[in-house]
């Protein structure tokens, strides 16, 4: 992989990175809100969102771990070449 390649890997991670904390930091301000007053949480419907919020956070968790994955392996393969 070129220079230029591992350049915009290393922004779409931390891109990535930044999404995910932000839907984290979303997700627990949710899951607050719903600890706080669950019957009134249920009675609404809020737990349906929160679901889906972490839903969407571990397919984005996945996704960042497996361009990491995908990183090592192919810095695994140009050491082999390289040696």
């Amino acid at each position: 992989m070129g220079r230029y390649a591992e350049q915009m890997l290393a922004v779409l991670i931390d891109r990535e990175r930044a999404h995910l904390i932000q839907q984290a930091l979303d997700l627990a301000d949710a899951a607050t809100r719903f600890a706080r007053n669950v019957d009134s949480g249920i009675a609404c419907g809020d737990a349906d969102p929160i679901a889906h919020a972490a839903q969407k956070l571990a397919l984005s968790a996945n996704r960042v771990a497996a361009i990491r994955e995908v990183e090592d392996l192919q810095a695994a393969e140009r050491n082999i070449i390289d040696e």
